[in-house]
């Protein structure tokens, strides 16, 4: 399980270019979702997948999607990944804001 919690502010300047693709950068333009969503969600995915992986990999390594009506996400590796993710397991992530706060939680689930 990945959890985090993150204040609703912005990220630092410049920061989000380490973070985001260019197709996530575009859904919080147009979504009017939190800015810090993507960086949190990454944040969740690597919590849950670091202890079997016991490998880094970068936030541009993957791409989310979300359904923003039921609040929860997924995630693909992007071509140029190198970390091979177990095909035997599924991620699902949740998110919610309060009025001062971002909350994520992901989980994998054995297929």
């Amino acid at each position: 399980m990945g959890v985090d919690v993150e204040p609703l502010s912005p990220l630092p300047e410049g920061v989000e270019r380490y973070i985001h693709t260019d197709m996530e950068h575009s859904l919080l333009e147009q979504s009017g979702l939190p800015q810090r969503l993507i960086f949190s969600a990454k944040e969740c995915l690597y919590k849950c997948y670091y202890p079997l992986l016991t490998r880094y990999f970068g936030f541009q390594s993957v791409s989310l999607a979300f359904d923003i009506k039921n609040q929860t996400f997924c995630f693909k590796p992007n071509v140029d990944c190198e970390i091979e993710f177990p095909v035997e397991l599924s991620f699902y992530g949740h998110f919610q804001t309060s009025d001062t706060h971002l909350f994520t939680a992901g989980y994998l689930l054995r297929n």
